[in-house]
């Protein structure tokens, strides 16, 4: 059987060397090149902004025991939320249009530690977060809305602050107004102290959904829950000097927050 052969008048003949690429040709072909590694590592899948989120602790109040062992620390039963909004930025990188990871760093929580013997505030408990997830997308393209879940962990920081009339050993703070005077110096030489452990890792689900606004931007409405252990806590007190260990106690640190973020998609 003789193969078919095709002929045309635009054909080159068989040992003809092709003509060199145009200089246009070998823009368009580096160009291509930009645009196909781009569109592969970062366009679309990619996206940085600035996140908002309001907590809510699971746990601020239990019964007063005057045995103290029910309380969160000493005569210390409640937790008083002042200041619940943290601000941060968020950062998601999607694999896919189904899979994703995200960072976002808005947990903040401060938390007024009142003293139930004498109606004060001894101090202030201050908790921050970093957010890890493995998001789970479902892009809904019609409505331009893409409902998630993460999972993930939040690492969690937490410090005491202390209000001076109790640091610096006065009884309350009507004595420290009344005597101290704004001093700084310990009364009779006492300090007082709360040292904290670092807290472990903890546990995070967020449920959330996405809407595109445009080609370059995307607000998010999120709810998240943190399930963090109990962070250990201990009262000391110093006396003249010498460092004495009084009592230990706990500081819930379960929450949940709510939110938003708008994010630039590069």
């Amino acid at each position: 059987m003789v193969p078919a052969v095709c002929f045309g008048a635009g054909a080159p003949a068989q040992n003809q060397e092709p003509l060199p690429p145009s200089s246009a040709e070998k823009q368009y072909a580096l160009e291509g090149d930009d645009d196909s590694l781009y569109d592969l590592l970062i366009a679309k899948r990619l996206s940085v902004g600035a996140s908002f989120s309001c907590a809510s602790m699971k746990t601020t109040h239990v019964p007063y025991d005057p045995s103290k062992e029910a309380n969160f620390l000493g005569n210390v039963n409640r937790l008083e939320e002042s200041d619940m909004n943290g601000f941060g930025v968020v950062v998601r990188y999607e694999i896919c249009p189904y899979i994703g990871f995200q960072f976002s760093n808005d947990l903040h929580a401060e938390l007024g530690m009142w003293n139930k013997e004498n109606e004060s505030r001894d101090a202030d408990f201050v908790l921050d977060g970093y957010t890890y997830e493995l998001m789970l997308l479902v892009p809904i393209d019609v409505i331009r809305l893409t409902p998630y879940v993460g999972l993930g962990y939040t690492d969690i920081s937490c410090e005491i602050e202390y209000n001076n009339w109790w640091h610096y050993g006065w009884s309350s703070p009507t004595d420290y107004d009344a005597y101290g005077r704004g001093s700084t110096l310990p009364r009779n030489e006492v300090t007082r102290w709360i040292v904290v452990e670092e807290p472990s890792s903890a546990f995070t689900f967020t449920a959330g959904v996405s809407l595109k606004l445009f080609r370059y931007a995307q607000l998010d409405f999120f709810y998240r829950t943190i399930s963090a252990d109990d962070v250990q806590i201990e009262f000391r007190r110093g006396i003249r000097g010498s460092t004495g260990h009084m009592l230990n106690g706990h500081v819930p640190l379960e929450c949940s927050t709510f939110g938003g973020a708008l994010r630039v998609v590069f």
